[in-house]
């Protein structure tokens, strides 16, 4: 959970008391790990030690050991350029507006922890609910709790193992064998103990700890005969050939492998391209692709409605989501409601103005409204980091069989979003709901069934999947929906 406490002045008398009012409020950490400012000396250091909390300083002039601290300053430098951005002449005063921007970040859903908010990890609730009184007992509030704790480690093992493996595949480590000529690079220091100047020295690898990329290097060092072992990281030695060692790369298959490209060394995905890979990376097939003229996320919606008995114009379902959303305050049920004007920097009134123009790209807000007005399930399919997000009326991230299902397709398209129509196929739908670590798959064992006689079929062969029963539930559903409309449009 992300925090910060404004300070008067950088002295260690003050970063004390700070210390001491928050240990107060969260209680004492085992360990705190801080940068070699003089702030965290003198009665910082007598406090933490009477406290016996250890201490551990990161390496000077290397922001990467304060990862996350350095990434949440581009966070809030990225929010507070998007304010100065869209304010304009006007200006905003970023200082006082730091409570809100730490609001934004708690309250905001994350992929790493199972697309939960950070208060809600940390609390076992959201800010506007109180979720211990809807339980039975405090045994089970605190089962929930941990369910939601588990799953939150778990999506950040996902994401930190697919954020390794990029890493990996794109710069790989060069592995040295023992026997193996290299070049060592060899500093010399002077009387003030500073690096002189390095030396490109010819040497032989004895001994390899390939785990810890350390090596072993004999060589003989300048203006001396005799020959030094020594132990060396990776990033001292390299290989003695251009070919290197054995992840590096061959200038043959470099100049091969960028010839393939239009442009030396980077290529543009035009809109077929994206296509091709959401179609690609998800199997389902594109039904109906709109004009990118801001009006596509209706569009697509309205073409997923229509296999449920609802027509609308995107026009039209502008304007109704433009009024629900100027008659309701909160979205989601009963037991999940959350206030929308949250989600958003600018006032209800700009927000409803600068949406209901017919350029104007729908975001996630239209999305969970449409949602709600129609008591339907939307699964989303991006071509962004693979993600994959479903939007129901409860708020749940669990797939049932008691709602419609709507498919949709998502890519970025210049300065804004791009939604297509996808053909729902049953199979597939399971499939990306099993393989993601964000939505889940909650169907009873009694639609096996219905499974094994939609294998058969191809994702455009929409008609064969008409049985009888599921022609029964279609018009179930789809009157129900009629009538929520018309209820709606009545009211």
């Amino acid at each position: 959970m992300f925090g910060f406490v404004r300070c008067r002045t950088k002295n260690s008398a003050t970063v004390k008391r700070e210390l001491k009012s928050l240990f107060e409020e969260f209680g004492e950490p085992k360990v705190i790990q801080h940068d070699c400012g003089k702030e965290f000396e003198g009665e910082v250091r007598i406090f933490l030690k009477k406290k016996k909390i250890k201490q551990i300083k990161s390496r000077p002039y290397h922001p990467q050991s304060q990862g996350k601290v350095e990434r949440m300053h581009l966070i809030l430098k990225k929010k507070i350029a998007f304010d100065l951005l869209k304010m304009k002449q006007v200006g905003v005063n970023w200082v006082r507006q730091l409570q809100k921007y730490e609001r934004k970040i708690n309250d905001g859903p994350k992929e790493c922890l199972a697309w939960k908010c950070p208060f809600e990890i940390y609390y076992g609730r959201t800010r506007q609910s109180h979720l211990r009184k809807s339980f039975k007992s405090p045994q089970v509030w605190e089962d929930h709790v941990k369910h939601n704790r588990n799953l939150a480690q778990k999506a950040t093992r996902h994401c930190n193992d697919r954020k390794n493996k990029a890493w990996m595949n794109k710069s790989k480590t060069p592995i040295n064998e023992v026997g193996q000529q290299v070049l060592v690079r060899y500093r010399t220091r002077n009387n003030n103990r500073v690096p002189n100047k390095a030396w490109a020295l010819l040497g032989t690898v004895i001994k390899a700890e390939k785990r810890n990329h350390k090596y072993q290097v004999s060589f003989v060092p300048p203006y001396s005969k005799c020959n030094k072992k020594q132990w060396l990281y990776v990033s001292d030695i390299t290989g003695s050939s251009l070919s290197g060692g054995k992840n590096s790369s061959n200038p043959e298959q470099r100049q091969k492998k960028h010839s393939n490209y239009k442009s030396p060394y980077y290529m543009i995905l035009t809109p077929k391209d994206k296509t091709y890979n959401l179609i690609s990376d998800f199997r389902l097939t594109v039904a109906f692709n709109p004009p990118g003229d801001g009006n596509c996320q209706f569009a697509a919606i309205l073409h997923q409605l229509q296999r449920l008995g609802i027509y609308r114009s995107a026009e039209t379902l502008r304007r109704e989501v433009i009024t629900y959303l100027g008659q309701t305050s909160r979205l989601g049920s009963a037991d999940n409601r959350v206030l929308w004007s949250n989600m958003i920097i600018e006032s209800r009134s700009d927000y409803l103005l600068r949406m209901s123009r017919d350029t104007e790209f729908g975001d996630q807000i239209t999305l969970q409204a449409i949602s709600d007005m129609f008591n339907v399930q939307i699964v989303i399919v991006s071509t962004l980091n693979h993600g994959t997000t479903l939007l129901r009326p409860d708020g749940s991230n669990i797939i049932t069989r008691h709602l419609p299902i709507i498919t949709i397709g998502h890519y970025p398209e210049g300065h804004g979003e791009h939604y297509l129509s996808l053909t729902y196929n049953h199979n597939a739908v399971r499939r990306i709901a099993e393989d993601s670590s964000q939505i889940h798959w909650g169907y009873d064992d009694t639609d096996d069934e219905h499974d094994d006689r939609s294998d058969g079929h191809d994702d455009t062969d929409d008609k064969h999947h008409d049985t009888d029963d599921g022609s029964k539930t279609r018009t179930i559903q789809t009157q129900t929906i009629n009538t929520t409309t018309r209820t709606m449009n009545t009211t």
